[in-house]
């Protein structure tokens, strides 16, 4: 009809203050154009065979790497027909670190997504990631720290040799079947590529916060009182803790039972956390608060397993903490004890933060 878009068109055509900056070449930062980047997905081949049950390291130098950014990092892989656990994408690798040279930049295990995904993804996500986490050709996130938001810059490190290192289970750890895989694995990185000008912004001087995670020893539980000497050295936000039944590996949940009614049992008589002998926490009932309080207060999900929490706020430096004063006591109930020495291990682990620093090539973490 005769007069559509015409209201449209008078917008277009309309004229404000703001016109002399966005159409001029007028250096006002508010109107500065954005880059003339392009996104690019690159995949690599990478390691020898066997590949299941060792540790593949995929290297490259960022000179040769298409684009200047960093932002997406997947694992490719082609599985035989078999029963395989659930988010048998998660379970086939015990360990990925990301290293520049000799640099240990970030490093996740297989328990660490397990966690995550259950604490900070939604539920549409952890259902999307079903999508590619099962079935025989696997599509796995590794979710480093770097993204859109929060590139890595390649392009700031020339004088540095990018390592992705890769601990894959072994076949039995996600199958009841002994096989390796169809084909040798891919990594696959997604880049940015940007203008001369925008890439200086990265090449002269640049930081960026990155995620960091850690573990303690598993601990045997040989008393009903049992300490824990808390050694990360780095700024810590969350820390988390489960039980972990023998033989069952991703199953975090206690079950001294088969009656789902009984199974909600608080095992703990209390849970104490100190810091250079200084205590964070009362005697608080452990179930409650550590399962469904903290996650409450902290604004990430209650998770399915029973993994328990405690958040630190905005971080605490442990890196200044003794850690020989540094400790959480648990006293497990006395009708669990039994059970609990018997057939559990005790896992703890971390999540935090540290900065990188690029400079003349080279990329560092704060304070090595």
């Amino acid at each position: 009809m005769e007069g559509d878009g015409q209201g449209s068109i008078a917008s277009l055509l309309a004229r404000g203050p703001q016109d002399e900056f966005m159409l001029t070449d007028s250096k006002h930062p508010l109107f500065n154009p954005a880059t003339d980047f392009s996104i690019d997905q690159t995949a690599y081949v990478f390691g020898s065979s066997p590949y299941l049950g060792t540790r593949q390291v995929f290297s490259v130098n960022p000179k040769q790497l298409q684009g200047d950014l960093l932002v997406g990092a997947y694992l490719k892989l082609s599985l035989p027909q078999a029963n395989y656990m659930a988010q048998a994408g998660r379970g086939i690798t015990n360990q990925v670190s990301l290293y520049m040279n000799e640099v240990e930049v970030e490093t996740w295990y297989a328990e660490s997504y397990f966690i995550q995904d259950q604490l900070f993804k939604t539920l549409n996500q952890q259902s999307l990631l079903g999508n590619v986490l099962n079935g025989t050709s696997l599509y796995i996130p590794l979710d480093f720290s770097f993204s859109l938001k929060n590139p890595f810059p390649v392009c700031a490190t020339w004088n540095q040799t990018m390592y992705i290192k890769i601990d894959f289970a072994a076949s039995t750890d996600i199958s009841e079947s002994v096989f390796d895989l169809l084909e040798p694995p891919q990594i696959v990185l997604e880049t940015v590529t940007l203008t001369d000008l925008d890439r200086q912004a990265f090449t002269n001087g640049y930081q960026m916060k990155i995620a960091k995670s850690y573990r303690e020893p598993v601990q045997s539980v040989t008393n009903q009182l049992t300490n824990v000497n808390l050694t990360p050295s780095f700024k810590v936000k969350l820390m988390t803790w489960f039980l972990r039944k023998e033989l069952k590996r991703f199953d975090f949940t206690y079950e001294r039972t088969t009656n789902i009614a009984l199974r909600n049992e608080d095992i703990f008589e209390y849970i104490l956390i100190f810091v250079n002998n200084q205590i964070l926490t009362s005697r608080f009932p452990g179930r409650l608060f550590y399962k469904y309080l903290q996650p409450l207060n902290c604004g990430v999900n209650t998770p399915v397993s029973d993994i328990y929490m405690y958040s630190f706020g905005d971080g605490l430096d442990f890196s200044k903490a003794n850690s020989t004063s540094t400790t959480m006591n648990i006293k497990f109930r006395t009708d669990f004890i039994k059970d609990i020495i018997l057939n559990y291990t005790l896992n703890v682990y971390y999540w935090g933060e540290a900065q990188l620093n690029f400079s003349g090539g080279y990329c560092q973490l704060q304070g090595l």
